[in-house]
């Protein structure tokens, strides 16, 4: 998951690298939604530190999507990459 609190662009990585190094066959990449109104909205603010800024977020996902394509995943729907033939029925 990117964009946790104190999550750098650094450490993103390190979690990428870790994950393509155990070579699962599908790796699902969700970016944290501060929904309003919740118990984790009264204490973050979207943008506000110590969560990454837009421009941070949205690096990690090119980053997600450059290693891991990278590395043989096929990007797919939003949030979904896949080894060729192991695509999840259910997000297509």
């Amino acid at each position: 998951m990117s964009g946790l609190p104190n999550l750098s662009l650094q450490a993103w990585q390190q979690t990428l690298d870790t994950a393509v190094a155990a070579q699962p066959s599908h790796i699902s990449v969700y970016d944290l939604q501060v929904e309003p109104g919740t118990p984790f909205a009264r204490k973050y603010q979207p943008g506000a530190a110590p969560l990454p800024t837009d421009t941070e977020a949205a690096a990690m996902f090119a980053g997600a999507t450059l290693t891991l394509r990278r590395a043989g995943y096929e990007h797919y729907e939003v949030s979904n990459y896949a080894l060729p033939g192991h695509r999840c029925r259910h997000n297509q």
